[in-house]
């Protein structure tokens, strides 16, 4: 049985292993999305901490984890959203292991933080996705209605104990956001899909 809940402080160690396997497992298939700075064991602690960082188990097993806050990259604001009054939901650090892969879960988590925006009536939500990430890509594009546009990224951020800090970093990151066609009527830089998710979810 699949099931949500936020993490817990208890589960650190578990999280940093999954977010390093994942790392892994990208490092392996040649995509560049995460490295040493990020995703590290002080951002999974500092967002267990902010009480945002959501777990997906399958039968008490950890799965997939998600960040879901109102914080965006300063690069969201070079972006020509369509709708830029209201609240957003932000989703950040999407993981599923990678032994847990192809089993539908992604589509469960996403069903999931599109649900927490309905309830908690944000105007919509903002993602962004690594163009090097194939698999990433599909998913977003097969869900969510609007692409705001393709930014390339050439600083990231690192937090440390709580401290956002510049970094150079060694090689361009080209991101792609995201606005979900749940709430967003409209959008200058427009990409039509037909394709829906609803996977119920246990609590």
């Amino acid at each position: 049985m699949l099931k949500i809940r936020k993490g817990t402080i208890d589960l650190l160690d578990e999280l940093d292993v999954m977010y390093a396997e994942c790392k892994k497992a990208l490092l392996q298939n040649q995509i560049y999305q995460w490295d040493d700075s990020y995703p590290t064991r002080e951002h999974i602690s500092y967002h267990l901490e902010q009480d945002e960082l959501y777990c997906l188990f399958q039968d008490q097993v950890l799965v997939g984890a998600v960040v879901l806050n109102e914080s965006e990259s300063s690069e969201y604001k070079l972006i020509d959203w369509s709708k830029t009054d209201g609240h957003f939901l932000i989703v950040h650090s999407f993981v599923i292991h990678p032994l847990a892969q192809g089993k539908g879960y992604s589509k469960a988590l996403l069903s999931f933080w599109e649900n927490e925006a309905k309830q908690k009536n944000y105007t919509g939500i903002r993602l962004d996705c690594f163009t090097g990430n194939p698999v990433s890509l599909s998913l977003y594009e097969k869900t969510i209605i609007f692409a705001g546009g393709l930014f390339i990224l050439q600083i990231k951020k690192l937090l440390t104990t709580g401290i956002t800090a510049m970094k150079k970093s060694s090689y361009n990151r080209k991101r792609i956001f995201f606005i979900s066609s749940l709430f967003v009527v409209q959008s200058v830089h427009t990409r039509s899909y037909s394709t829906r998710i609803n996977i119920p979810i246990m609590y």
